[in-house]
Protein backbone atom coordinates (compact mmCIF):
# COMPACT_ATOMS: atom_id res chain seq x y z
CA UNK A 1 0.00 0.00 0.00
CA UNK A 2 1.42 3.26 -0.69
CA UNK A 3 2.80 5.73 2.16
CA UNK A 4 0.59 8.30 0.77
CA UNK A 5 -2.67 6.25 1.51
CA UNK A 6 -1.77 5.43 4.62
CA UNK A 7 -0.95 8.99 5.81
CA UNK A 8 -3.99 10.43 4.28
CA UNK A 9 -5.77 7.20 5.99
CA UNK A 10 -4.11 8.75 9.35
CA UNK A 11 -5.21 12.16 8.76
CA UNK A 12 -8.59 11.32 8.03
CA UNK A 13 -8.85 9.07 11.25
CA UNK A 14 -7.59 12.23 13.39
CA UNK A 15 -9.75 14.52 11.58
CA UNK A 16 -12.94 12.63 12.64
CA UNK A 17 -11.57 12.17 15.84
CA UNK A 18 -11.29 15.55 16.54
CA UNK A 19 -14.58 16.45 15.00
CA UNK A 20 -16.30 13.65 16.85
CA UNK A 21 -14.83 15.45 20.62
CA UNK A 22 -15.52 18.83 19.13
CA UNK A 23 -19.34 17.29 18.85
CA UNK A 24 -18.83 15.64 22.24
CA UNK A 25 -17.64 18.80 24.05
CA UNK A 26 -19.68 21.22 22.63
CA UNK A 27 -22.68 18.85 22.91
CA UNK A 28 -22.20 18.70 27.02
CA UNK A 29 -21.85 22.65 27.38
CA UNK A 30 -25.11 23.14 25.50
CA UNK A 31 -26.53 20.72 28.13
CA UNK A 32 -24.60 21.91 31.50
CA UNK A 33 -25.60 26.08 30.27
CA UNK A 34 -29.03 25.09 29.81
CA UNK A 35 -29.18 23.43 33.22
CA UNK A 36 -27.14 26.52 35.15
CA UNK A 37 -23.52 24.66 35.60
CA UNK A 38 -22.40 28.00 33.85
CA UNK A 39 -18.66 26.71 35.29
CA UNK A 40 -18.98 23.28 33.80
CA UNK A 41 -20.67 24.99 30.54
CA UNK A 42 -17.15 27.27 30.44
CA UNK A 43 -15.07 24.16 30.73
CA UNK A 44 -16.79 22.44 27.73
CA UNK A 45 -16.89 25.29 25.11
CA UNK A 46 -13.44 25.77 25.90
CA UNK A 47 -12.71 22.34 25.08
CA UNK A 48 -15.07 22.20 22.08
CA UNK A 49 -13.16 25.69 20.74
CA UNK A 50 -9.23 23.80 21.20
CA UNK A 51 -10.59 20.44 18.84
CA UNK A 52 -12.79 23.10 16.57
CA UNK A 53 -10.89 23.59 12.76
CA UNK A 54 -12.17 27.35 13.61
CA UNK A 55 -10.68 28.16 17.05
CA UNK A 56 -13.39 31.11 16.96
CA UNK A 57 -16.38 28.78 16.54
CA UNK A 58 -17.59 28.85 20.15
CA UNK A 59 -16.22 31.72 21.20
CA UNK A 60 -19.42 33.57 21.92
CA UNK A 61 -21.30 30.17 23.95
CA UNK A 62 -17.87 30.28 25.92
CA UNK A 63 -18.64 34.29 26.59
CA UNK A 64 -22.18 33.57 27.47
CA UNK A 65 -21.65 30.52 30.12
CA UNK A 66 -18.11 32.76 31.51
CA UNK A 67 -20.49 35.67 32.15
CA UNK A 68 -23.24 33.56 33.58
CA UNK A 69 -20.49 32.22 35.70
CA UNK A 70 -19.37 35.77 37.07
CA UNK A 71 -16.25 35.86 35.22
CA UNK A 72 -17.02 38.94 33.57
CA UNK A 73 -13.26 39.83 32.56
CA UNK A 74 -12.98 36.69 30.57
CA UNK A 75 -16.26 37.43 29.01
CA UNK A 76 -15.53 40.41 27.98
CA UNK A 77 -12.17 39.84 26.34
CA UNK A 78 -14.00 37.24 24.19
CA UNK A 79 -16.63 39.28 22.88
CA UNK A 80 -14.19 41.75 22.46
CA UNK A 81 -12.04 39.55 19.82
CA UNK A 82 -15.49 38.65 18.38
CA UNK A 83 -16.64 42.23 18.15
CA UNK A 84 -12.95 43.39 16.41
CA UNK A 85 -13.93 41.09 13.88
CA UNK A 86 -17.52 41.92 13.17
CA UNK A 87 -18.38 45.22 15.29
CA UNK A 88 -21.70 45.00 13.68
CA UNK A 89 -23.10 41.74 14.49
CA UNK A 90 -26.14 42.93 16.50
CA UNK A 91 -25.85 39.38 19.15
CA UNK A 92 -22.06 40.37 19.70
CA UNK A 93 -22.78 43.80 20.54
CA UNK A 94 -25.90 42.48 22.72
CA UNK A 95 -23.60 40.26 24.72
CA UNK A 96 -21.16 42.77 25.26
CA UNK A 97 -23.64 45.26 26.56
CA UNK A 98 -24.79 43.00 29.14
CA UNK A 99 -21.47 42.16 30.38
CA UNK A 100 -21.01 46.10 30.32
CA UNK A 101 -24.24 46.49 32.56
CA UNK A 102 -23.00 44.49 35.09
CA UNK A 103 -19.79 46.42 35.42
CA UNK A 104 -19.14 49.51 37.41
CA UNK A 105 -18.09 51.69 33.87
CA UNK A 106 -21.82 51.35 32.15
CA UNK A 107 -21.58 53.99 30.15
CA UNK A 108 -20.21 51.29 27.39
CA UNK A 109 -23.17 49.23 27.71
CA UNK A 110 -25.53 51.91 26.70
CA UNK A 111 -23.35 52.21 23.63
CA UNK A 112 -23.14 48.62 22.87
CA UNK A 113 -27.28 48.22 23.15
CA UNK A 114 -27.57 50.87 20.40
CA UNK A 115 -24.86 48.45 18.39
CA UNK A 116 -27.44 45.90 18.87
CA UNK A 117 -30.39 47.94 17.56
CA UNK A 118 -28.54 49.39 14.29
CA UNK A 119 -26.79 45.80 13.78
CA UNK A 120 -26.90 42.81 11.94
CA UNK A 121 -28.88 40.00 12.79
CA UNK A 122 -29.24 36.51 11.27
CA UNK A 123 -33.35 36.11 12.02
CA UNK A 124 -35.74 37.96 12.63
CA UNK A 125 -33.97 40.98 13.10
CA UNK A 126 -36.89 43.01 13.59
CA UNK A 127 -38.16 41.68 16.83
CA UNK A 128 -34.55 40.83 17.94
CA UNK A 129 -34.04 44.98 17.41
CA UNK A 130 -37.14 45.51 19.10
CA UNK A 131 -36.26 43.44 22.12
CA UNK A 132 -32.68 45.18 22.27
CA UNK A 133 -34.49 48.47 22.70
CA UNK A 134 -36.50 47.36 25.26
CA UNK A 135 -33.69 45.66 27.19
CA UNK A 136 -31.48 49.40 27.14
CA UNK A 137 -34.81 50.98 28.13
CA UNK A 138 -34.85 48.73 31.25
CA UNK A 139 -31.62 49.72 31.60
CA UNK A 140 -31.84 52.68 31.79
CA UNK A 141 -35.16 52.75 33.79
CA UNK A 142 -32.72 50.97 36.55
CA UNK A 143 -30.44 53.50 36.78
CA UNK A 144 -32.96 56.21 37.20
CA UNK A 145 -32.49 57.87 34.07
CA UNK A 146 -36.31 58.09 32.85
CA UNK A 147 -36.60 60.19 30.72
CA UNK A 148 -33.80 58.37 28.11
CA UNK A 149 -35.63 55.62 28.97
CA UNK A 150 -38.70 57.07 27.74
CA UNK A 151 -37.14 58.29 24.69
CA UNK A 152 -36.03 54.87 23.52
CA UNK A 153 -40.27 53.28 25.20
CA UNK A 154 -41.28 56.20 22.59
CA UNK A 155 -39.80 54.50 19.91
CA UNK A 156 -41.35 51.18 20.39
CA UNK A 157 -44.80 52.62 21.47
CA UNK A 158 -45.01 54.31 18.03
CA UNK A 159 -45.38 51.34 15.64
CA UNK A 160 -47.90 48.68 15.74
CA UNK A 161 -48.27 46.31 17.39
CA UNK A 162 -47.54 47.42 20.79
CA UNK A 163 -45.35 45.58 22.68
CA UNK A 164 -46.83 45.35 25.73
CA UNK A 165 -43.55 44.67 27.80
CA UNK A 166 -42.54 48.50 26.58
CA UNK A 167 -46.00 49.27 27.39
CA UNK A 168 -45.71 47.93 30.94
CA UNK A 169 -42.84 50.12 31.70
CA UNK A 170 -43.84 53.28 29.88
CA UNK A 171 -46.65 53.11 31.86
CA UNK A 172 -44.74 52.37 35.37
CA UNK A 173 -42.44 55.65 34.22
CA UNK A 174 -45.11 58.11 33.66
CA UNK A 175 -46.96 56.53 37.17
CA UNK A 176 -43.37 57.57 38.65
CA UNK A 177 -43.71 61.03 37.74
CA UNK A 178 -47.52 61.39 38.78
CA UNK A 179 -48.96 61.46 35.35
CA UNK A 180 -51.66 59.35 35.77
CA UNK A 181 -53.12 59.85 32.67
CA UNK A 182 -50.72 58.31 30.37
CA UNK A 183 -49.86 55.89 33.10
CA UNK A 184 -53.32 54.01 32.97
CA UNK A 185 -53.52 54.56 29.16
CA UNK A 186 -49.98 52.43 28.99
CA UNK A 187 -50.98 49.74 31.54
CA UNK A 188 -54.00 49.33 30.04
CA UNK A 189 -52.06 48.67 27.12
CA UNK A 190 -49.70 46.51 28.90
CA UNK A 191 -52.78 44.17 30.05
CA UNK A 192 -54.22 43.96 27.15
CA UNK A 193 -51.20 42.25 25.60
CA UNK A 194 -50.81 39.78 29.17
CA UNK A 195 -47.83 41.98 30.36
CA UNK A 196 -49.54 43.23 33.64
CA UNK A 197 -47.74 41.66 37.00
CA UNK A 198 -49.85 42.25 39.81
CA UNK A 199 -47.86 45.69 41.03
CA UNK A 200 -48.30 47.16 37.96
CA UNK A 201 -51.92 46.03 38.15
CA UNK A 202 -52.51 48.35 40.99
CA UNK A 203 -50.34 51.26 39.65
CA UNK A 204 -53.21 51.35 37.02
CA UNK A 205 -55.77 51.13 39.70
CA UNK A 206 -54.26 53.51 40.92
CA UNK A 207 -54.13 55.79 38.35
CA UNK A 208 -57.61 55.23 37.71
CA UNK A 209 -58.88 56.49 40.81
CA UNK A 210 -56.66 59.65 41.04
CA UNK A 211 -58.11 60.45 37.83
CA UNK A 212 -61.59 60.18 38.88
CA UNK A 213 -60.81 62.32 42.01
CA UNK A 214 -58.79 65.06 40.46
CA UNK A 215 -59.98 68.13 41.36
CA UNK A 216 -57.63 69.94 38.93
CA UNK A 217 -58.68 67.89 35.77
CA UNK A 218 -59.07 70.10 32.79
CA UNK A 219 -62.49 70.06 31.52
CA UNK A 220 -64.76 69.43 34.46
CA UNK A 221 -67.43 71.77 35.55
CA UNK A 222 -67.54 73.70 38.61
CA UNK A 223 -70.11 71.29 39.87
CA UNK A 224 -67.72 68.11 38.93
CA UNK A 225 -64.97 70.12 40.87
CA UNK A 226 -67.27 69.96 43.90
CA UNK A 227 -68.35 66.58 43.88
CA UNK A 228 -64.96 65.76 43.27
CA UNK A 229 -63.53 67.71 46.42
CA UNK A 230 -66.43 65.96 48.48
CA UNK A 231 -65.03 62.50 47.60
CA UNK A 232 -61.62 63.57 48.39
CA UNK A 233 -62.79 64.69 51.97
CA UNK A 234 -64.60 61.58 52.30
CA UNK A 235 -61.56 59.50 51.85
CA UNK A 236 -59.71 61.81 54.24
CA UNK A 237 -61.88 61.74 57.21
CA UNK A 238 -62.72 57.78 56.68
CA UNK A 239 -58.73 57.40 56.86
CA UNK A 240 -58.67 59.35 60.04
CA UNK A 241 -61.23 57.54 61.33
CA UNK A 242 -59.25 54.21 60.68
CA UNK A 243 -56.15 55.71 62.44
CA UNK A 244 -56.13 55.35 66.38
CA UNK A 245 -52.70 56.71 66.48
CA UNK A 246 -52.86 59.78 69.05
CA UNK A 247 -50.80 62.33 66.50
CA UNK A 248 -53.45 62.23 64.29
CA UNK A 249 -56.14 62.67 66.96
CA UNK A 250 -56.64 66.57 66.67
CA UNK A 251 -56.82 66.27 62.97
CA UNK A 252 -59.82 63.33 62.97
CA UNK A 253 -61.80 66.06 65.19
CA UNK A 254 -61.20 68.80 62.87
CA UNK A 255 -62.56 66.61 59.66
CA UNK A 256 -65.68 65.35 62.25
CA UNK A 257 -66.55 69.01 62.48
CA UNK A 258 -66.20 69.92 59.27
CA UNK A 259 -68.32 66.79 58.20
CA UNK A 260 -71.62 68.19 58.51
CA UNK A 261 -70.73 70.82 56.11
CA UNK A 262 -68.87 69.01 53.60
CA UNK A 263 -72.09 67.98 51.37
CA UNK A 264 -72.91 68.87 47.91
CA UNK A 265 -76.08 70.93 48.83
CA UNK A 266 -73.73 72.76 51.58
CA UNK A 267 -70.85 73.60 49.63
CA UNK A 268 -73.04 75.19 46.20
CA UNK A 269 -74.41 77.29 48.58
CA UNK A 270 -70.96 78.36 50.09
CA UNK A 271 -68.22 78.21 47.05
CA UNK A 272 -65.91 80.06 48.86
CA UNK A 273 -65.75 76.96 51.51
CA UNK A 274 -64.91 75.02 48.51
CA UNK A 275 -61.41 75.60 48.33
CA UNK A 276 -61.19 75.88 52.24
CA UNK A 277 -62.39 71.83 52.42
CA UNK A 278 -59.64 70.99 49.40
CA UNK A 279 -57.23 72.49 51.68
CA UNK A 280 -58.50 70.69 54.98
CA UNK A 281 -58.30 67.73 53.51
CA UNK A 282 -54.96 67.97 51.89
CA UNK A 283 -53.32 68.79 55.36
CA UNK A 284 -55.76 65.79 57.07
CA UNK A 285 -53.99 63.56 54.15
CA UNK A 286 -50.84 64.36 55.45
CA UNK A 287 -50.79 64.13 59.09
CA UNK A 288 -52.79 60.43 58.61
CA UNK A 289 -50.40 59.51 56.58
CA UNK A 290 -47.89 60.43 58.72
CA UNK A 291 -49.48 58.91 62.07
CA UNK A 292 -50.79 55.73 60.31
CA UNK A 293 -48.83 54.52 56.97
CA UNK A 294 -50.52 52.65 54.12
CA UNK A 295 -54.59 52.42 53.51
CA UNK A 296 -56.28 51.74 51.12
CA UNK A 297 -56.41 51.82 47.07
CA UNK A 298 -58.48 55.15 47.80
CA UNK A 299 -56.17 56.85 50.24
CA UNK A 300 -53.46 55.65 48.03
CA UNK A 301 -54.38 56.97 44.96
CA UNK A 302 -55.52 60.34 47.08
CA UNK A 303 -51.99 60.69 48.74
CA UNK A 304 -50.18 60.07 45.39
CA UNK A 305 -52.70 63.06 43.97
CA UNK A 306 -52.24 65.34 46.49
CA UNK A 307 -48.46 65.30 46.81
CA UNK A 308 -48.34 65.35 42.74
CA UNK A 309 -50.59 68.93 43.28
CA UNK A 310 -48.04 70.17 46.00
CA UNK A 311 -45.07 69.78 44.06
CA UNK A 312 -43.42 72.68 42.62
Amino acid sequence: MPAFVIVNGLVALARGTREALEREWASRGAIDFAAGRAREAADDFRAAQIYARGRGRYRLELARALAAAGRPLEARAELETLWSDEPGDGIVNLELARVEAASPAREAAVRHYHGAIDGAWEQDPAAARRAARLELARFLAGRGQLPQAEAELSILLADAPIDPGAAALAGRIAFARGDFRSAAERLRRARDGGALDADAASMLDVSLRALALDPAARGITSRERMRRIVRVFGIALAAARRCTADAAAPMRARLEAAAPAVTDRALGRDPDAIDATLELATAAESVVAAACPGGDADARALALLLRRTASP
